[in-house]
């Protein structure tokens, strides 16, 4: 099972990477916008710029501010953490890893659950996003990888539900109520699990640059 995983691990990196690039090549955002390295670099430092300076917000502002930034230094911890023994060394996670990596879990939590409850609003679909469903179902597919606000709402969604059978699964085996092959499957699905987060979240993050990179334009 080892082995299968760290192959679906590399696999889904290299399609989801891969399908970034071709998408970036073939759909360039806008004229102007580059979504090379230094230009993503740049990106990277805008959003925590957002987050780090000093902005004319209410209470829950900061508080969303905050928790973005509390909810990005747990996922590369847990990301580190949860992958690094299994993929680069071949071992299961255990010692100070596993502490880390237990430590940092409910912060992060709690954090998207926090993000999801203010963040909602930005995200819910309005009427020409069903227009878009249509025109996909339909076949009318011109413009829908480039001007639609889809990708970005539908990966933010997905993230909020795909940390539900991640915290649900390793919290489940910690209560003497399944088996030992109870246990091994939740641990299976929490893993598995945690990977589609973070392609998802990967490709989440591709599309608000992108996002980003139109709005600088217009």
């Amino acid at each position: 099972m080892d082995t299968l995983f760290r192959n679906v691990f590399i696999a889904g990196f290299i399609l989801v990477g891969g399908a970034i690039i071709l998408h970036s090549v073939l759909f360039p955002a806008v004229r102007q916008c580059s979504l090379s390295v230094r230009a993503v670099i740049r990106k990277f430092v805008f959003l925590f710029s957002m987050v780090l300076l000093e902005q004319k917000l209410g209470p829950i502002g900061r508080l969303r501010k905050l928790a973005w930034l509390v909810a990005a230094v747990c996922f590369l911890v847990l990301f580190v953490t949860g992958f690094g023994p299994r993929i680069l060394c071949g071992v299961p996670l255990s010692g100070w890893l596993l502490m880390i990596h237990a430590t940092f879990a409910p912060v992060f939590a709690v954090c998207v659950a926090f993000l999801a409850a203010t963040w909602a609003w930005q995200c819910c679909f309005s009427v020409r996003d069903w227009d878009w469903v249509v025109r996909l179902f339909t076949f009318k597919w011109k413009g829908l990888l480039v001007d639609s606000d889809l990708g970005w709402k539908l990966s933010f969604w997905a993230m909020i539900l795909l940390v539900l059978p991640v915290s649900l699964s390793i919290v489940s085996s910690m209560f003497p109520i399944f088996g030992t092959h109870g246990q091994e499957v939740l641990f299976q699905l929490h893993r598995f699990t945690a990977l589609a987060l973070s392609l998802v979240a990967l490709a989440h993050l591709y599309l608000v640059l992108r996002g980003r990179c139109k709005a600088e334009q217009n």
